[in-house]
């Protein structure tokens, strides 16, 4: 019992301290309204839910796909619940993470060790946070320990499963984030190395490849059948690589998902590349001819990116971890900076201590070394952010953990020196290099992500307000306005709503949803002829896009337009055949032009749509009667009255269709 007490506490202190950061961020705009690639994934999960398990991208996966799935799989069980069901089923795999992290490094370290990284897991600020976001970092922190408990188990006897479950979970974990691939030489040596004659290790060896393509082949197969060309598991490596080796670093790290993402991305398809394995080809290209040009720039880029590994700020990728603290007061004292980076500002002059410290150890130890060390390099040879270093945390902080056991024993035995002489006040202050101000008001990106999430929960003078923020800092950003002034516009001030989108489609025309929300912002301004040019705009890439061609044919239909609206109409008409408006719009637009036989027609397919439209009713026996069929006529006018007897002078019609068929009688 006492040898149990110590881990059902940690997962309970761990799954108590997540449940509570979900309590608190629950009214967050974040948490009903995820952005950026959370937000793509739960756009995706939905269709999944949809029966859409393999199509839900029409294409090779752009990204891997084991959390989408995750996600998809607790939107079908859970329906419109899933956001939180996700939340939850990731508190208890964070919990889970830190029993798995205590039990590899009882067996590393001794319980001492096992149980002191448990704890910093539990109560590791950033973790928490990302436990609480739809994103694959929450996934791969479990996966990190799960994958080094199974290389240790399978190196420990013989049998299929034990060899193959390394290669099976190194699968999974690549599924969810590729980076571990980086692992696989490590764990295959580590099962060559085991006991045992050359004919065993082969098969261990064997086994754990085939365990890993097992699962990924699949995949690939997949990619293949969307098009057939060679993609593993997504395409996304290249461009991901390109961002973080080309001569621009800085500025192309900061490309988030928008007009600066549109324009990298169009760059294959301006050089006549498909989407998939050819454009992904096409970064790996970019990014080589830099490095061969550019060797010792490379060098000495990649070198600051490994540092920057080590560096105690977290830095963001598309959300500021920082900006999260306003919504949560135990996030807020987990996670900060004041000249000290907490928590990783002192995790990793720890990691590092520990990792010195193991360097004489043989067995398991190198094992755990190995892991970190390698998944570190992967992470720096792309670029460095906060999750995206965070699936090596566990294997870290169990370093950290040896480091304060031994600094424990150094001041039990007063080895002050020893301790000065280890380098850590040395790697400290290298670890916190630059760290200042968390900058708590926030920058354009932070203020740009809280005013979409609130505009989407129709929070709107609060996300005008956020936005207006974001506009000040970046005028031109092509995001940024459309978004405030589609958020003007939702609040019923189109004239500041055309004024911004009006700006930001000048400034890019080629942004089709730009042009289409300014037409929308013209339309309800009432001025259609501005409004129709902008659909115009629109169509002429997008032909036929249904609600384009509503828009465009009521602006020219207002606008006096005529020959333009009927044209609209007619392609709406055949776009949407069950749709009753072009039939009315052209029996309407006939009629007027005098073409009586014509405009009957189309009244009569929109009775055939819809056999008690009274609209319809009525015009088609307006136009019976002027075709000399009052008999037609007054079975319209009939089936009208039934419909809506109040109808303004619909009763007068039919008593005078009444008396004209009795007086034909009496005249026959």
């Amino acid at each position: 019992m006492k040898k149990t007490l110590p881990p059902l506490l940690l997962f309970a202190a761990a799954l108590a301290l997540r449940l509570f950061y979900l309590w608190e961020i629950a009214d967050s705009p974040f948490f009903a309204s995820p952005v950026v690639d959370a937000y793509t994934y739960s756009q995706q999960a939905r269709l999944i839910a949809a029966d859409h398990w393999f199509d839900y991208t029409p294409d090779p996966f752009w990204q891997p796909p084991l959390y989408p799935w995750f996600l998809g799989l607790l939107c079908w069980g859970t329906g419109e619940h899933f956001l939180l069901a996700a939340r939850l089923v990731q508190a208890l795999g964070g919990a889970l993470a830190c029993l798995l992290v205590y039990w590899l490094g009882r067996r590393l370290f001794g319980p001492e060790v096992g149980l002191l990284a448990g704890a910093l897991l539990a109560a590791y600020g950033p973790a928490i946070a990302f436990d609480g976001e739809l994103l694959p970092a929450s996934l791969a922190t479990l996966c990190f320990p799960a994958l080094l408990l199974a290389a240790l188990w399978a190196g420990e006897g013989n049998g299929a499963r034990r060899w193959l479950a390394p290669g099976l979970l190194l699968g999974a974990a690549a599924l969810n984030v590729a980076t571990f691939l980086v692992l696989a030489p490590l764990l295959g040596l580590w099962l060559w190395m085991g006991k045992g004659e050359r004919r065993l290790r082969l098969a261990r060896l064997g086994l754990f490849a085939g365990g890993c393509l097992l699962v990924i082949a699949p995949v690939t197969l997949r990619n293949w059948a969307m098009r057939p060309e060679l993609v593993l598991i997504s395409w996304n490596d290249g461009v991901n690589f390109y961002l973080g080796n080309n001569p621009d670093y800085p500025r192309t790290l900061q490309i988030r998902p928008g007009q600066g993402w549109l324009e990298l991305m169009a760059r294959p398809t301006q050089a006549g590349l498909a989407p998939g394995a050819q454009s992904s080809r096409y970064f790996w290209g970019q990014s080589w001819e830099y490095i061969r040009s550019q060797p010792l720039e490379w060098i000495g880029l990649t070198a600051g990116k490994a540092a920057n590994f080590w560096s105690g700020e977290e830095v963001g990728r598309n959300q500021n971890l920082y900006h999260l603290r306003h919504y949560s007061y135990l996030l807020a004292g987990l996670l900060w900076m004041a000249g000290l980076a907490f928590p990783f500002g002192l995790v990793a002059p720890l990691a590092l201590t520990g990792l010195v410290l193991a360097r004489r150890a043989t067995g398991p130890p190198r094992l755990l070394a190995g892991a970190v060390l390698l998944y570190a390099a992967g992470v720096a040879l792309f670029f460095v952010t906060d999750r995206y270093r965070l699936p090596a945390l566990p294997g870290l902080l169990l370093f950290a953990a040896l480091a304060l056991r031994w600094l424990a024993e150094q001041v039990r035995r007063r080895q002050w020196r020893a301790a000065w002489l280890a380098g850590i006040p040395l790697l400290l202050w290298w670890c916190n290099r630059g760290a200042g101000a968390m900058g708590m008001e926030g920058d354009a990106e932070a203020f740009y992500n809280l005013g979409a999430a609130l505009v989407e929960q129709r929070r709107l003078g609060e996300g005008i307000k956020a936005l207006e923020q974001a506009a000040a800092m970046v005028p031109e950003d092509a995001d940024v306005l459309f978004t405030l002034g589609t958020a003007y516009a939702l609040a019923g001030n189109q004239g500041q709503a055309i004024a911004v989108l009006a700006r930001a489609a000048g400034r890019y025309p080629e942004r089709l949803d730009i042009r289409l929300n300014l037409g929308n912002s013209y339309f309800q301004d009432q001025r259609y002829g501005q409004a129709a040019e902008e659909y115009r705009a629109v169509l002429a890439a997008h032909p036929d896009h249904l609600e384009t061609l509503r828009s465009a044919a009521r602006a020219t239909a207002r606008a006096g337009q005529r020959d333009h609206a009927i044209t609209y109409y007619e392609q709406l008409r055949h776009l949407d055949p069950r749709a009753i408006e072009p039939c009315l719009a052209l029996g309407y637009f006939h009629r007027q032009a005098g073409r009586r036989e014509q405009a009957l027609d189309f009244y009569l397919q929109a009775l055939g749509l819809d056999p008690n439209h009274l609209t319809a009713l009525l015009e088609s026996g307006a136009l019976h009667l002027e075709l000399g069929r009052p008999t037609e006529a007054q079975a319209s006018f009939r089936r009208a009255m039934a419909i809506d007897p109040r109808t303004p002078g619909l009763q007068s019609r039919l008593d005078s269709l009444e008396q004209a068929q009795r007086r034909a009688g009496r005249t026959q």
